[in-house]
């Protein structure tokens, strides 16, 4: 399957060119690749073949907490998503930036701290894989290390910079302060996620893999088949405000849906392999 993503993503390019009109060339695409790839390859890697008598499927009617924990990740990825998508495709013209404990990152394309995006890219993407698909206990140290960094930063920004504390998005002109919401939210989710994490710790039992399915490959391809599309919009038609605002609007829609390519369908029967849980008196 990984070798699978890894080639549906790079018929994405368009055919015979070597470079883009932006500035990015096909080794960027690789990059992106190899990165689902190795995401396909980690959640495979935390699967083991120890089936126990206490089982149950990931995620459950009881587990309604860490759906709501994965869908509320699938928000905040929207911050990292977007600017790494609109970097690659849109090339210098696009510049980004953000803000963590009163350090600022940002850059123009792939350009600056890039990079940071990648990481953050990659650890969005397994997050989502591997608490979808049921991996314990390593989605436990993930979420709590993604909320917790996002929570902390926004209680850090709204306490020492509120007035300066603002969500911005000049193509779609968004400019609101969120000094009071970012804490709120992004702080009550990490708490959120301490909860869930102690009660599944707490309750120690098994989850079964669910099958990969073809509503799975379904919503990959879909999501993959945006993406020309998107370097249309975004790539071409940029100085455009309103093809440049339709590309945001379906950037932030692949987001979101993400966690698609990975749920278990409601028809999906479990596979072989386990994912462990550690159980605790």
């Amino acid at each position: 399957m990984a070798h699978e993503w890894r080639f549906l993503l790079l018929q994405a390019q368009f055919s015979g060119t070597d470079s883009w009109c932006c500035g990015v060339n096909s080794k960027h695409w690789d990059v992106l690749a190899k990165s689902f790839e190795i995401v396909a390859q980690a959640v495979r890697t935390c699967m083991v073949s120890e089936p126990d008598e206490k089982q149950t499927n990931m995620p459950a009617d009881g587990e309604r907490l860490l759906r709501l924990l994965l869908g509320w990740t699938a928000v905040t990825f929207i911050l990292v998503w977007l600017p790494l998508i609109r970097g690659l495709m849109d090339g210098t013209s696009y510049v980004w930036g953000t803000n963590y404990w009163g350090i600022s990152v940002g850059g123009s394309g792939i350009g600056g701290e890039y990079w940071l995006l990648v990481i953050q890219g990659f650890l969005g993407m397994l997050i989502l894989g591997l608490g979808w698909r049921g991996a314990r206990p390593t989605s436990h140290g993930l979420l709590l290390l993604w909320h917790g960094v996002f929570g902390s930063s926004a209680v850090y920004s709204a306490i020492t910079e509120p007035e300066a504390y603002r969500f911005r998005g000049d193509s779609l002109g968004i400019d609101v302060s969120i000094a009071w919401a970012g804490p709120l939210f992004f702080g009550g989710f990490f708490l959120l996620c301490i909860v869930w994490v102690h009660k599944d710790l707490r309750r120690g039992k098994l989850r079964i893999v669910p099958a990969w399915t073809r509503t799975n490959t379904n919503w990959l391809v879909i999501l993959l088949a945006m993406l020309p599309v998107q370097f249309v919009l975004l790539g071409f038609w940029d100085e455009q405000p309103l093809t440049d605002q339709i590309g945001v609007v379906l950037t932030i829609l692949q987001c979101l849906l993400l966690g698609r390519i990975f749920e278990p369908s409601a028809s999906a029967t479990p596979c072989a392999d386990t994912f462990p849980s550690i159980e605790t008196p």
